[in-house]
């Protein structure tokens, strides 16, 4: 009898246990199905070769392949702080900013789509779609966005000499 009851109490005591998984538990379990860490790593992969793509083509032909070395390192070591920060981010301040936005049952919600076959997907595509809107960013919108604030630049430049 003494073991039925131990083992009762210790098997109420486990699944109670999942139950009452704490908010800031489940912000942490949804951020894990997200896969931000791997996402972010992602991410600066396939940024790094469009931003040195885009720094070679604004210093043209004059830039040595010494040059273009060093210019590639610095970016790199740069890119590796910039995720070294963005994880420190998502993994210290990410969970009280999903916390103050959502619900606990908003988090359950957003945890069931991301275990489902569309939020795997979108998980699994998200770096894709993000490479492919820096690519059309860099080659399509960016040398106008850069021309609008040089003519910005001058505009500032002559009033000033007024």
């Amino acid at each position: 009898m003494k073991k039925s009851v131990l083992l009762f109490v210790l098997f109420s005591s486990v699944s109670f246990a999942g139950f009452c998984q704490t908010k800031q538990e489940n912000i942490k379990e949804m951020l894990k199905l997200m896969q931000v860490e791997q996402m972010i790593s992602q991410s600066y992969a396939g940024m790094i070769p469009m931003i040195q793509k885009q720094m070679e083509s604004q210093a043209g032909a004059s830039m040595t392949e010494k040059k273009k070395e060093n210019q590639r390192k610095v970016l790199t070591k740069v890119m590796d702080l910039s995720k070294e920060m963005a994880t420190d981010l998502i993994n210290n301040e990410a969970p009280g900013i999903y916390d103050r936005n959502f619900t606990e049952d908003e988090i359950k919600e957003l945890m069931t789509f991301y275990k489902s076959p569309t939020g795997k997907k979108s998980i699994e595509l998200i770096p894709n779609i993000q490479k492919e809107l820096m690519g059309v960013m860099f080659s399509k919108y960016l040398p106008n966005f850069q021309m609008k604030v040089k003519v910005l630049m001058d505009e500032v430049k002559e009033e000033g000499t007024k």
